[in-house]
């Protein structure tokens, strides 16, 4: 059997199952896979067959089988130099997460920054977090919270979760972890330079809040939205924080003169939208 039909029929079939959660069924496929690498001889292959069944492993939730096979793929990627270094990265990232789950946060770093060796010019910091749970960050998530309640000097771990965190649309708790990295980061400059990127977009988003985005306030904050209808000339403002939701119209009033008497109680301006019928300007007030 050469080696595209050998694919075929053991490896992408067992992806299929995989993928279909009959992780046993596929284990037991891709083990019979990784029994026959040696008459093969292809370093690709055998990276592949040994990350697809960490996958395996890993949703099964055996971290320490998940973690044999990542070795097994990192000791094929420095071995044999790959075609796709895509795969060198993908075996470093994904061993982190499993040594991280299992306690090893010093490797988990490690393997980090190996990744960032191969390829410095993107962003591939917690990028293995959407490739281990593509469908529930919320796993992200819980495996960051375990590896901070191991060592919470693991300071990439705050960065890890702030993007799932983020990508879960939990922003002010995503701007949380990126401060906490950023505190807690020793002299990292690629860290540092990615948290400041996400916060600063979290804070663009953040200054345009609207009253339906709950998970973008934060507490101790009142926010407010003055709505100018340049149709009618009336002015609607809505008034709220994480709890409530109040509307209130004023009628046909000057928008400089309201805007300028928040300012003067103690509203800052954070932003402002236009449409063709109306004019939207965003105050907060933070509540000492």
């Amino acid at each position: 059997m050469d080696i595209y039909q050998h694919r075929s029929e053991k490896l992408l079939t067992a992806n299929d199952l995989r993928l279909q959660g009959h992780y046993d069924e596929a284990i037991a496929i891709y083990t019979e896979a990784i029994e026959t690498l040696p008459d093969l001889q292809d370093a690709e292959y055998a990276l592949e067959n040994y990350l697809s069944r960490a996958l395996a492993y890993r949703a099964k939730g055996l971290f320490r089988e998940a973690l044999t096979d990542y070795h097994h793929a990192v000791q094929q990627v420095c071995q044999h130099p790959m075609s796709r270094y895509a795969y060198d990265i993908e075996a470093y990232f994904y061993r982190a997460n499993a040594r991280a789950v299992t306690g090893d946060l010093k490797g988990a770093v490690e393997d980090h920054r190996q990744a960032m060796r191969i390829d410095p010019k993107y962003d591939y910091f917690g990028i293995q977090l959407f490739h281990v749970h593509p469908n529930d960050l919320s796993l992200a998530i819980s495996d960051c919270d375990q590896a901070l309640a191991s060592d919470t000097s693991a300071y990439t771990f705050y960065y890890f979760r702030g993007v799932a965190r983020q990508a879960v649309g939990d922003l002010s708790a995503a701007l949380d972890d990126y401060d906490l990295a950023l505190y807690s980061a020793p002299d990292d400059d690629r860290l540092d330079e990615l948290c400041r990127k996400h916060r600063s977009s979290i804070l663009e988003k953040m200054s345009t809040v609207n009253p339906s985005d709950s998970n973008l306030m934060r507490p101790n904050t009142d926010y407010c939205r003055v709505n100018f209808d340049t149709i009618s000339g009336v002015l609607t403002v809505d008034y709220y924080d994480i709890e409530k939701h109040e509307q209130k119209t004023y009628g046909r009033v000057r928008l400089e003169d309201f805007c300028d008497k928040l300012e003067a109680d103690g509203w800052d301006m954070t932003g402002s939208r236009t449409s063709r019928e109306s004019l939207d300007h965003y105050f907060q007030r933070h509540r000492d």
